[in-house]
């Protein structure tokens, strides 16, 4: 399941169903390892530095809004103008924080990390209940794995 698709269909499902109901909390590691990809990263990671639902904000607009991976979507402008369209963003000073790529090695730390425990195979969207990897990343099985980990 691309990124895209999982922000857009599965993940709201999730959020509703189980991380608002207070069942289930959700973190992300944010990871940059697509050509490109580096320049979105950094950019989340610095709304997230200016108020933290800036994050999910950000992203959840370029994943109806993005390109091709194959095209130069992810660019430092096009990042900067995307985020603009989020109310209250100082794209002064997210300007300065993703110019200076202040979270680069952060996100390249992430990336070691998700090799860590994924194996040489990172894929993403992925999601872990409990430590088990939920594949296919379906609504199905997530249920499955959860309702196994809740009678645990």
């Amino acid at each position: 399941m691309m990124c895209k698709l999982f922000n857009i269909g599965l993940y709201p499902k999730i959020k509703k169903d189980y991380v608002a109901t207070g069942k289930a909390s959700y973190s992300v590691i944010n990871l940059a390892f697509i050509p490109g990809s580096m320049n979105a990263a950094v950019t989340a990671r610095c709304l997230f530095d200016q108020n933290p639902p800036y994050f999910f904000k950000f992203v959840d607009y370029i994943y109806h809004h993005q390109g091709a991976e194959n095209e130069n979507w992810t660019t430092v402008s096009n990042m900067l103008s995307d985020a603009s369209k989020i109310p209250g963003v100082d794209i002064v000073r997210l300007g300065v924080c993703v110019s200076t790529s202040a979270h680069a090695s952060l996100i390249r730390d992430n990336l070691k990390y998700a090799r860590k425990i994924m194996g040489s195979t990172v894929r993403t969207p992925s999601i872990y209940v409990n430590g088990i990897l939920v594949s296919p990343l379906t609504m199905e099985r997530f249920k499955q794995i959860y309702d196994l980990a809740a009678s645990s």
